[in-house]
């Protein structure tokens, strides 16, 4: 009796892992213009089983152009990482305001979900339509200091205890930053010279359960609660972010996303565990 149980379970667990066998687009690029409306082209056909189905979409605002990548991957393994949204802001004296957003989503729940996620949070950015010069007009004041003075200023910053301290000079030229963890809500100030050739930054990104909001600024002791805080407001105010905290995406959908990640593993396994259960009491 117990031999003939296992033996239904063995074949109700061979039965079942073909047909849950993920199907994904693969090799699938194209680029458009901002004002062109998402689309997947005809020559996105190629279809292939996979262990978990890939897709980003890049906006570039600078080149006015977004490019979106679908791939299958044979690996079964999710990284945190490979679900996030990451936004970058730079201004620039010699450049135009550079301004980035990127999203990435892998998952395995049903058949082409990085496709169909990728799709709408595509049709996502391109409705809020940044409006980029307003952007680049209100945000300079905040952090940005004029070409002709911040070459010749003694820049002062907090550190990460609040204390005041010397940061830019004419031969190591740096700025203040100011990086806030939401998800613990803590704040940290500091004086950097890395990627000072850039000038100044706005950069945030979010992961599953982790989001960050950071800004870099060459105006003195600019790396306060206050600048953070209006920076947020601004960034919200254009729909950059969806939240006065500074997220690019409510928490709780990412999480959904996230958690929607592996299912049809999760019913192999239990299925798997019922096969070696009924082995051991026969």
């Amino acid at each position: 009796m117990v031999c003939s149980r296992l033996q239904f379970f063995i074949f109700l667990f061979y039965f079942f892992l073909p047909c849950q066998t993920l199907r994904c687009t693969t090799n699938c690029s194209f680029t458009y213009n901002l004002t062109q409306l998402f689309d997947i082209p005809n020559q996105c056909g190629q279809i292939v089983s996979a262990g978990k189905c890939i897709a980003s979409v890049k906006f570039s605002y600078q080149t006015q152009k977004y490019t979106v990548q679908i791939d299958a991957d044979p690996s079964t393994y999710i990284y945190r990482a490979e679900t996030r949204r990451f936004a970058y802001i730079i201004l620039s004296p010699i450049i135009p305001i550079f301004f980035y957003y990127d999203i990435h989503y892998s998952c395995q729940n049903t058949d082409d979900c990085a496709r169909d996620l990728i799709r709408n949070a595509a049709i996502e950015i391109l409705q809020r339509q940044f409006q980029i010069g307003a952007i680049e007009n209100e945000l300079a004041p905040l952090i940005s200091s004029p070409p002709s003075i911040s070459k010749n200023l003694t820049l002062n910053c907090y550190d990460s205890k609040e204390n005041i301290l010397q940061c830019n000079t004419s031969r190591k030229p740096g700025f203040c930053l100011i990086q806030h963890k939401i998800e613990s809500n803590s704040i940290n100030h500091s004086c950097t010279h890395e990627k000072s050739h850039i000038s100044v930054y706005i950069m945030t990104y979010l992961l599953i359960n982790d989001s960050t909001f950071d800004v870099a600024c060459n105006l003195s002791l600019c790396n306060n609660n206050s600048t953070l805080r209006d920076v947020k407001e601004l960034m919200f105010k254009h729909n950059v972010t969806v939240t006065l905290s500074g997220r690019l995406m409510d928490n709780e959908k990412i999480e959904i996303i996230g958690n929607n990640g592996s299912k049809w593993i999760e019913s192999i396994i239990l299925i798997t565990m019922m096969i070696v259960a009924l082995a051991l009491h026969s």
